[in-house]
């Protein structure tokens, strides 16, 4: 994983964590990932598409739940051109 996903990461989980206010900061972040992930990624780990949110608060929220409950071990939050966030999972 790039350190710059990992920043996007826990700056994502930091907004959620002081109450689900977003931050400048995170929302930055979050703008600053890709907005897909590489397509030449092989083998049994891969970045899945996993859903559109409206906001920032519910793809975090929904990224947090695969990573606990759907076996992801990380996730990113992309903003689209159309103000909306695509959620991506990464499983090992």
């Amino acid at each position: 994983m790039s350190l710059r996903k990992m920043f996007a990461t826990a700056a994502v989980g930091a907004a959620v964590a002081a109450g689900g206010l977003l931050a400048a900061p995170a929302v930055q972040a979050a703008e600053a990932a890709p907005a897909a992930p590489a397509a030449s990624v092989a083998g049994p780990t891969a970045w899945i598409p996993w859903g559109t949110y409206a906001d920032l608060s519910s793809c975090v929220h929904a990224g947090q739940w695969a990573v606990q409950n759907a076996g992801a071990s990380n996730y990113t939050c992309s903003r689209t051109a159309s103000h909306q966030y695509e959620l991506y999972i990464y499983r090992v």
